[in-house]
């Protein structure tokens, strides 16, 4: 028994004096810390390098599997809002495939060929019915269809350049309309015309919608059917982007139009949201020039003129504008009706008082505007009527008939009141504008059409930025 007893300690010492033989053999041979980890190693005390190895290689593997968070790509830090693309949608989350509707291709084409069952595209049609008409898809029109690993998860298709319907083919199936952010960038446009303002801009390089634009502002200056070769335009614009592409033309910031040997300058001043002179006089009249846009003056106020319907001389007393049947007339200014019917000579017409200086009448309507009737007031650009050719006409037109103190005048000749200025709170602000925008719409020199970029700082359009 005892003999037993004393083995035990006999064999804890000779693994001892091994274990110390080693580590007096290695510390000749290695560092003093590895050759305490191979000693260790050896004793049985901890794992191998390749089992270390085999247990990292498990813990990889099972790595995605795991509950726990993980060092992933992309990770978003807490609070911080992933980037979204111009439809809402995360980037780098979907496989994005884009195109164009074609000519006879469906909603159920689209969706179908692109692997999402018939039976969803029907329930998704249904859902949408009250928001967008599927069967109203256009040929041409962009699309967009977002895809995950378990498929077709979003669809959108594209309005027009900012409006847009996506369809959510997820666990429910959603259906939302919504608009793409527009960013505005400013431009310069100058030129001289030589046959039309369309054909200056052209040369320039820049919208025609600008045209629209500079009429509407010199609205009561400039009569854009007189306009003679040699004048000469530059504007400071906005140009509306969305994607990065041009889709239109914002508000004009400031203009100079040289007419007729005279300059006239417009401002946009953001406080009274109106354009004034560089004097700070308003560019607003109590009265329109003219009432409609782009049409051609067939016909000039004139004291003889042969009338091609009475086949007799007499005196035309009043302004012939030719357009189009069913063309937009608008009231040159505020006022109350004070006709409204139908003669044998005038056919439709409206005729409207303003003020006890003028009254103004419109002739040969093919049809009177909606509510427009005797007593109704209206304002000024409010449509009264639409181009025909009623009464004693021989093609479409509307004849503007313009009184003075109860006589027929030329509207031309006129001078008419303008709006108040800028008011003497706002002075200083207004000057400090003018000091910006008059160096880059004066002076202007002779040269061939062109235009350029004067600013690249993007900035969010209003939603009532001139859309």
């Amino acid at each position: 028994m005892s003999s037993k007893k004393n083995a035990i300690p006999y064999v804890e010492l000779l693994g001892l004096a091994f274990f110390l033989a080693v580590l007096g053999y290695l510390f000749f041979t290695t560092t003093p810390k590895k050759a305490l980890q191979l000693a260790t190693v050896r004793s049985g005390l901890t794992e191998t390098p390749e089992e270390k190895e085999k247990t990292t290689d498990r813990e990889a593997f099972a790595a995605p599997f795991s509950t726990q968070p993980s060092p992933a790509r992309n990770v978003i830090a807490p609070g911080e809002r992933p980037a979204r693309d111009d439809f809402g949608f995360v980037k780098g989350a979907f496989q994005v495939k884009k195109g164009r509707v074609r000519s006879a291709q469906t909603f159920a084409d689209l969706l179908t060929g692109a692997g999402v069952p018939y039976t969803q595209v029907v329930k998704l049609a249904e859902k949408a019915r009250s928001t967008f008409d599927v069967s109203a898809l256009q040929a041409g029109k962009r699309y967009r269809l977002y895809r995950d690993g378990t498929g077709v998860r979003h669809f959108v298709y594209q309005r027009g350049p900012e409006r847009y319907v996506a369809f959510g083919l997820g666990d429910s199936l959603t259906v939302r309309t919504g608009r793409r952010p527009v960013t505005t960038v400013r431009r310069t446009a100058r030129g001289t015309i030589e046959h039309s303002l369309y054909e200056a801009l052209a040369r320039a390089d820049a919208d025609p919608e600008l045209a629209l634009r500079l009429s509407e502002v010199y609205a009561w200056q400039i009569d854009f059917f007189r306009l003679r070769s040699g004048d000469r335009f530059r504007v400071v614009y906005e140009e509306k982007r969305v994607g990065g592409e041009d889709v239109g033309v914002g508000r004009i910031i400031g203009a100079r139009f040289d007419h007729r040997g005279d300059s006239y300058y417009g401002l946009y001043f953001p406080p009274e949201d109106e354009y004034f002179d560089e004097t700070g006089e308003s560019l607003r009249k109590s009265l329109l020039q003219t009432p409609l846009k782009f049409a051609r003056i067939s016909s000039r106020f004139q004291k003889k003129r042969f009338h091609p319907v009475q086949k007799r001389w007499k005196a035309h007393r009043g302004t012939d504008y030719a357009a189009e049947t069913g063309t937009p007339v608008y009231s040159v200014g505020d006022g109350r009706v004070v006709e409204a019917g139908y003669t044998r000579g005038n056919g439709n017409w409206v005729k409207i008082r303003h003020n006890d200086t003028y009254t103004t009448g419109y002739l040969h309507f093919s049809e009177i505007a909606e509510g427009i009737e005797p007593g109704v007031r209206v304002e000024q650009k409010e449509v009264i009527g639409y181009v025909g050719e009623t009464g004693l006409a021989t093609g479409p037109h509307v004849h503007y008939c313009f009184w003075k103190n109860g006589t027929l005048v030329d509207p031309y000749d006129q001078e008419m009141p303008s709006a108040p200025p800028v008011p003497d709170s706002l002075r200083t602000r207004y000057d400090q504008l003018k000091s910006e925008l008059l160096p880059k719409l004066r002076p202007v020199e002779p040269q061939v059409a062109s235009a350029s970029e004067v600013s690249a700082d993007m900035s969010e359009a209003a939603s009532a930025s001139g859309r």
